[in-house]
C-alpha cells in the first residue's frame, strides 16, 4: 500500500522526462519569451491550486540551465518556506550572491552602491510609519512645537527612500550586469497577508534589467491577500498593475493521460484483481473506464486526481484485510466506495450528511 508517493524525480540535464502534463513545450515558449526580454520584469503565473504549478517551476529550473541560448542565473525560491524571522531583502539578494559564485559568507563583494543603500532599505517605512509620522508633524505644527529629532529623521528617510532605492537599484545592475537572473517565486499565495505584502513591495527595489521575476499564484487567493490586508474596499487589480507586466496561466492538460498514470502507479487494476480473486469473483465490469469516465467529467486539477485515485488505494487496500465472504460481486462496493470518496474531495458538506443519515448501514457494514 503506497500512502505517500515520492516527489516526482527531476533529472538536471533532462528535467521534464517525467512530467505526464506535456509541458516541456510551455517552458521552451516562456524561456524564449525571457531570452528575448531586454528589461527586467515581472511575469505572473495564474493558476489554481493543484494544478502543477510548483512541479513546473522545479523542472523549469534546470531546464534554464541547460538552455543554450540564455545566459541567464534562475533561482527557486518557496515564499511560504522563508522563516518569518528572515529579512526577505537579505534572503532575496543571499540567493543572487550564491547564483553569481561569491565564495565568502558575507556581502563584502557587493558594489559600493548596493551596500551604501542597505541600511536604509533594509529598515523600510512602511504606509502605517509615514502616515504616523506625518500625522504627528501635523499636530505638532497645530499646537506650535518643535518637530522632535527622531520624527524628523522619519521625514527625511521618507523623503530620500527614492533615492536610496536608486542607488541599490544601480548597485544591483553592476553585480549581475553579465547574466540574467531569474527568480522563480513559488507558493507567495500561501503566506500571511503581511508577509506576502512586504514580500512584492520589497521585490520592487529589485526591478532593473537583469533581473526577472516568475511568480506562480492562484491569483483569487492573492486577491483575498490584498483585500484582507489594505480592506474589501481595496482595488486588488490596480494594486498588481505596479508590480506586473504580463500575466500568464499554463494551459490546461488533457487529463486523461494522469488519470491512466495515477490508476497505473497505484496498481487500482492488480488490486481490485487481487480483492475478486480472494472472494472467488469473475465480473466483465471495466472499473478502469469507470473512474475515467468519472473524473473526466469536470476539470479536476492534477492534484484532485491523485488524491481521490490515492484515497481510494488506501481505502481498498483496508477492505482487503476483512474476511469479506458475501459472494457479491465486489466491484460494486469498489464503485460506491470510489464515488464517496470523489463527493468527499468535492465537496465535504455532502459526504458528511451522507454519513450521518446512513450512520447505521455504516456500523453494518
Amino acid at each position: 500500500m503506497i500512502l505517500k508517493l515520492p516527489d516526482i524525480e527531476i533529472p538536471n540535464k533532462n528535467p521534464f522526462v517525467n512530467c505526464k502534463l506535456g509541458r516541456e513545450k510551455i517552458a521552451e515558449v516562456y524561456t524564449q519569451l525571457l531570452n528575448n526580454s531586454f528589461s527586467g520584469g515581472t511575469i505572473l503565473i495564474n493558476n489554481s491550486w493543484g494544478c502543477g504549478k510548483t512541479t513546473f517551476l522545479k523542472m523549469w529550473k534546470p531546464y534554464l540551465k541547460n538552455f543554450k541560448d540564455i545566459n541567464c542565473k534562475p533561482i527557486y525560491l518557496d515564499a511560504w518556506g522563508i522563516s518569518k524571522n528572515d529579512n526577505i531583502l537579505l534572503t532575496l539578494l543571499g540567493e543572487i550572491r550564491k547564483v553569481l559564485n561569491s565564495k565568502k559568507k558575507d556581502f563584502k563583494r557587493l558594489p559600493k552602491a548596493l551596500l551604501s543603500s542597505l541600511p536604509y532599505l533594509l529598515d523600510t517605512v512602511d504606509q502605517t510609519s509615514i502616515v504616523s509620522s506625518l500625522n504627528s508633524v501635523i499636530d505638532k505644527i497645530k499646537e506650535g512645537t518643535d518637530i522632535d529629532p527622531q520624527t524628523e529623521k522619519k521625514l527625511f528617510d521618507i523623503q530620500n527612500k527614492g533615492a536610496w532605492i536608486k542607488e541599490f537599484q544601480n548597485g544591483l545592475k553592476e553585480y549581475g550586469e553579465k547574466e540574467k537572473i531569474i527568480f522563480l517565486i513559488d507558493e507567495l499565495d500561501r503566506c500571511k497577508p503581511d508577509r506576502a505584502i512586504k514580500f512584492l513591495e520589497i521585490i520592487k527595489y529589485f526591478f532593473v534589467e537583469n533581473i526577472f521575476f516568475v511568480i506562480t499564484v492562484d491569483k483569487k487567493e492573492l486577491n483575498h491577500i490584498v483585500t484582507s490586508y489594505y480592506g474589501n474596499s481595496y482595488d486588488s487589480n490596480y494594486y498588481f498593475k505596479k508590480f506586473i507586466d504580463l500575466e500568464l496561466s499554463l494551459p490546461t492538460p488533457s487529463n486523461l493521460e494522469l488519470i491512466i498514470h495515477f490508476l497505473g502507479i497505484f496498481r487500482i487494476e492488480d488490486l481490485l484483481n487481487k480483492f475478486n480473486k480472494k472472494e472467488k469473483v469473475s465480473t466483465n465490469y471495466n472499473f478502469d473506464k469507470f473512474i475515467i469516465n468519472l473524473l473526466s467529467l469536470k476539470e479536476y486539477t492534477p492534484r484532485h486526481i491523485k488524491q481521490v485515485i490515492q484515497q481510494f488505494h488506501i481505502v481498498y487496500n483496508m477492505l482487503i484485510g476483512y474476511e469479506m465472504k458475501s459472494g457479491k460481486n465486489n466491484f460494486l462496493l469498489a464503485t460506491v466506495c470510489f464515488l464517496l470518496i470523489d463527493i468527499k474531495y468535492r465537496n465535504p458538506n455532502i459526504i458528511q450528511k451522507i454519513l450521518a443519515l446512513s450512520r447505521g448501514v455504516w456500523v453494518e457494514v
